[in-house]
């Protein structure tokens, strides 16, 4: 079956959209239909992801990718005039990309297993009165960084300097280095991506999951 390749223009890390890609194959069992991806070589910021599809006809897409249609990965990829997607051969882009990376052989290492339950301890043992004024101070700085997200959505973008500012304006931050934790949370926790340099910030698209 031919194999052609779809353009997929990226912004952010290169490992999540891999990540995010192999989530797509693996949750729907395309693997078969979009066998491999490869990535515009030296990425950064915003470059191009390259899927392979196998399909009869180049620049349809299969029938399996159909209810997907309106996902992020495949509603931005690359149209040509007619409206069909652009379609690419290995030899045509084999200049700017870099190996390829097999989704079934990817998909594996997103397969986690599960600890076991925690053992539910009563939060308030009798006897021990909750602080009310640590409570208000915690629901507070809760709300915080509500204003914070809501700030980050908004602007879409930065510098560590306008983010430094932000968080003093909401009393999350006294100095650069709070700052810099608070940043790193918002990494780990997959709300925000940051330049390599560490100089920029990005926000992540709100996403629905199941």
């Amino acid at each position: 079956m031919p194999r052609w390749y779809a353009a997929c223009p990226c912004f952010g890390l290169p490992e999540t959209v891999t990540q995010q890609v192999a989530a797509l194959v693996q949750q729907n069992e395309l693997r078969g239909v979009v066998p491999l991806i490869r990535l515009e070589k030296r990425p950064r910021g915003r470059f191009f992801v390259f899927l392979a599809i196998q399909s009869e006809k180049p620049g349809d897409l299969p029938p399996e990718l159909h209810p997907l249609r309106e996902h992020p990965l495949l509603k931005e990829l690359m149209r040509s005039g007619d409206g069909r997607i652009e379609a690419f051969t290995l030899d045509e882009i084999r200049g700017m990309v870099s190996g390829e990376i097999e989704m079934k052989e990817y998909a594996r290492r997103l397969s986690i297993s599960l600890p076991d339950p925690p053992v539910q301890a009563e939060p308030f043992p009798p006897g021990e009165e909750q602080d009310e004024t640590a409570e208000r101070a915690m629901l507070e700085r809760g709300q915080h960084f509500d204003r914070l997200l809501l700030w980050l959505s908004a602007a879409g973008s930065g510098t560590r300097g306008t983010f430094f500012s932000a968080c003093q304006s909401l009393r999350l931050a006294d100095d650069s280095r709070e700052a810099g934790f608070i940043l790193r949370r918002l990494r780990l926790l997959g709300h925000i991506e940051s330049s390599r340099d560490g100089e920029r910030w990005f926000i992540a698209p709100a996403v629905l999951a199941r």
